[in-house]
């Protein structure tokens, strides 16, 4: 093609090869259609000493690259880069009607440069981090560790599964303590806390605790021996009342049991003198040993007003 010096010039048909636009002069140029005749694996090849701008001229509505692949299986051939009329950001597959689409990632656009929102794969599909599959029923798989600096909130019922051999940990970044907090919004003042934990000691522990952990009481407490061995246990260790069987507290008692019960040791019944005994009236029906009675220790039984030799109406004395 001759060199041409107008304005512009419309070129209605034909080819032009090896040819520059705009080498001295900066120029622009406007085509219906790219094609690349280079074959195999040539393409079109845009060389910008900056970045190139993809724009829409006449008005700021949706701008966008459709990537297609020719002779594609049907409805897979096409994938389409958005900058919508929202100021949306959004990546997607588009079928070959062009008649519906499903986004692979969309970013909502705040006020002027800022981010409101990020969705991945809304529609349908799965995101994986360090690996290439998740588990079919997971939205999210990730191989390797994370963390949040923030919390985690559950829209729905939450569920944390292991595989079959497998586990969940919960562990501090160094020494200390490994704590899990369960805390119900809404509940009065020091009524929202419940922790679960594996202090410092090695004890394994189960509190409920004051709001901001201003005060804590122990329902468990599991001591931890050498190694893996358990040295004790201890319900209840500040009061309270162990239920087995039933729901209601007899007021006084450490642990009820609504049920027959076996021992398969020797009971040690607790030691009082005559000067310590407890209130028969406050008592009525139970055991105690007497270790100074006459005549030697004695089992006696409350009859509600006096404690009773076992198996007599003697007084103990």
């Amino acid at each position: 093609m001759a060199v041409q010096n107008a304005n512009s010039v419309a070129v209605s048909g034909g080819t032009i090869n090896n040819t520059s636009v705009g080498v001295t002069t900066a120029a622009a140029g406007r085509f219906t259609t790219l094609t690349t005749t280079s074959g195999g694996a040539g393409g079109v090849t845009i060389n910008a000493p900056a970045s190139v701008v993809v724009f829409k001229t006449d008005d700021a509505s949706e701008v966008n690259f459709n990537l297609k692949r020719i002779g594609a299986v049907t409805d897979t051939a096409n994938i389409q880069i958005r900058h919508l009329a929202t100021g949306a950001f959004d990546i997607r597959s588009l079928n070959d009607a062009g008649s519906a689409a499903n986004s692979v990632i969309r970013a909502e656009r705040g006020t002027g440069i800022a981010w409101s929102n990020l969705t991945v794969v809304p529609q349908s599909g799965q995101v994986t981090v360090g690996t290439s599959t998740a588990v079919s029923a997971d939205k999210f798989g990730v191989s390797g560790r994370g963390y949040f600096t923030g919390g985690v909130t559950s829209m729905v019922a939450t569920e944390l599964d292991g595989t079959a051999n497998g586990a969940l940990y919960v562990s501090n970044q160094t020494t200390g303590q490994a704590q899990l907090t369960f805390i119900k919004k809404g509940a009065g003042t020091d009524a929202k806390m419940m922790d679960v934990l594996l202090a410092p000691s090695g004890a394994f522990i189960i509190r409920s605790t004051g709001d901001n952990w201003s005060s804590t009481v122990e329902a468990l407490r599991v001591s931890r021996g050498s190694g893996s061995a358990i040295d004790n246990m201890q319900l209840l260790p500040a009061g309270g009342q162990l239920l087995v069987g039933l729901t209601s507290s007899s007021g006084t008692d450490k642990l009820r049991v609504n049920g027959t019960t076996s021992l398969l040791g020797p009971l040690n019944l607790p030691k009082y003198t005559l000067s310590t005994l407890p209130s028969a009236a406050a008592t009525n029906g139970y055991l105690i040993d007497v270790t100074d009675a006459t005549g030697g220790a004695k089992t006696c039984r409350s009859n509600g007003t006096n404690w009773v030799i076992l198996n007599t109406t003697t007084t103990v004395s």
